[in-house]
């Protein structure tokens, strides 16, 4: 990477300045900043080791131009299918995910505490239970979850402390969570199922700086350790994220003053080997990290690989892009420039519906713009639909969900046969 000749490792501030082709971009000092758009009269190769100091020493302070957003053309586009609305008050509706066991079925949760299975192609919703005994009331800042296996779901505050664990095919309450009272409002509830050798197990935050791994079937704890004042972490665990082979998992919180950090470690290592894992072990690896930016979009690509949204260091000026990470080196694999996403916000509320989904290719989701479509390969965009705007996902049917005033929507992305 090209460099003005005046940037040193030690410099209290530098910037990025993007020529406006692909990704291309160099690195100069704040008086050669203040001369933009002139560029800097001498320039140099940096070295690995050069561009691993700078980076570590946080003085990135902006950028200057913009990188370049490819696109091309595709026949893609998406098809719709309108229908109804079978809940008894549709507008009380809290929350929905699909159900793992049927393509085309989805779990509602509505603001009387009900729980229903609607499959929406044959018109049906069924009330499985209803619950009288929730610690909380239920508003539009609580979240439903389902694990993987389909056995047992989650309702939680996603900007608060309570939440509880059920069991699916009877509605027991078979676990009560507690986060603690510190600063909950600031990071999405840290809530993740994944399956370890054919058991449904839970991760959950314990305390505002401590995860563990939990049996959603008995309560037992199986990461129960203590702490020494060395292994406490001045972290907040937010919104946590399982691989696709739940061997993986993915943490999108922070640390004062405030740096959003994503990390990720190996859950086999931590159930089976290591109950400190998640606070010091060998797997753990640091991803991205950002100024006043954390619990913002994050999908996993395949068993190992994760796409964060943003590049950049400062929520002030993170420009709008995908960085392909691997969670086992740690190393940026590649990144491009365009996807457009949910604002994700430092301060409550904490529930935004999902803004990245991948499944062959990746679909970004704004509120502002609308839906894209993109190879991650070569990084280009094959779609553009401004006035689409889903909010899930069923991996199964293959259709993105839009809630409609009267009922849902549900759109498959196919190859147009023109």
């Amino acid at each position: 990477m090209l460099i003005c000749a005046h940037l040193t490792p030690e410099a209290d501030a530098h910037f990025a300045w993007f020529s406006g082709r692909s990704n291309d971009h160099f690195l100069v000092c704040a008086a050669c900043n203040s001369r933009y758009p002139m560029a800097p009269e001498v320039v140099v190769e940096a070295d690995q080791a050069f561009l691993d100091a700078i980076d570590n020493s946080f003085s990135c302070e902006g950028v200057r131009g913009t990188p370049e957003v490819r696109i091309r053309p595709s026949n893609f586009q998406f098809v719709h299918e309108e229908f109804h609305s079978e809940l008894p008050n549709h507008s009380e509706l809290v929350d929905i995910v699909p159900a793992p066991d049927d393509r085309d079925a989805w779990f509602c949760l509505t603001k009387t505490s009900s729980l229903y299975r609607v499959n929406l192609r044959q018109g049906e919703a069924a009330e499985l239970y209803n619950w009288s005994d929730l610690p909380f009331e239920l508003d539009d800042e609580v979240v439903l979850c389902c694990s993987p296996q389909g056995d047992y779901g989650a309702i939680y505050q996603a900007s608060d402390q309570l939440g509880v664990v059920f069991e699916i095919a009877t509605g027991k309450i078979t676990l009560r969570l507690n986060r603690g009272d510190y600063r909950p409002e600031n990071r999405h509830f840290p809530v993740a199922f994944f399956c370890h050798q054919g058991r449904t197990l839970l991760v959950t935050a314990t305390q505002w700086n401590r995860l563990d791994v939990i049996d959603p079937a008995t309560g037992l704890v199986l990461t129960e350790r203590s702490l020494s004042s060395d292994q406490e972490l001045d972290y907040f665990h937010a919104h946590l994220l399982v691989s696709p082979d739940s061997k993986w998992i993915v943490d999108n919180g922070w640390v004062w003053h405030p740096v959003g950090i994503v990390r990720s470690w190996n859950l086999n290592a931590w159930v089976e080997r290591n109950p400190f894992e998640s606070e010091d072990g060998p797997s753990i690896r640091d991803l991205a990290m950002r100024s006043y930016y954390w619990d913002g979009p994050i999908c996993w690509l395949d068993e190992k690989s994760v796409a964060i949204w943003g590049w950049g260091g400062d929520a002030d000026w993170l420009i709008p892009a995908i960085r392909l990470i691997d969670v086992v080196s740690g190393k940026e694999l590649s990144w491009f420039a365009g996807p457009q996403v949910r604002s994700a916000q430092a301060w409550p509320p904490k529930k935004l519906a999902t803004s990245l989904f991948f499944d062959t290719y990746l679909v970004s989701v704004s509120s502002d713009v609308g839906t894209a479509v993109w190879d991650v390969a070569t990084g280009e965009q094959l779609l553009h639909a401004a006035s689409f705007v889903p909010i899930g996902y069923h991996p199964q049917s293959k259709d993105y969900l839009t809630v409609t005033k009267d009922g849902f929507r549900c759109s498959q992305l196919v190859a147009s046969s023109e």
